[in-house]
């Protein structure tokens, strides 16, 4: 999911990277991580009704 120019920081575009169960967000030009950044992705993917990736067993 790609948020539009909302990073505190730089004012750049954020995505929620998935590694696992955890969540965050970052942002794409300066790499700024909010401290609340987990929570607000899993509210964002909530919103969304977005259904992650689960690997496959080989």
């Amino acid at each position: 999911m790609l948020l539009m120019k909302c990073c505190n920081r730089c004012k750049g575009d954020m995505f929620v990277e998935e590694e696992g169960t955890q969540k965050a967000l970052v942002c794409l030009q300066c790499g700024h991580r909010p401290v609340n950044g987990p929570a607000i992705a899993e509210k964002l993917l909530r919103r969304a009704k977005v259904i992650p990736r689960v690997a496959r067993a080989a």
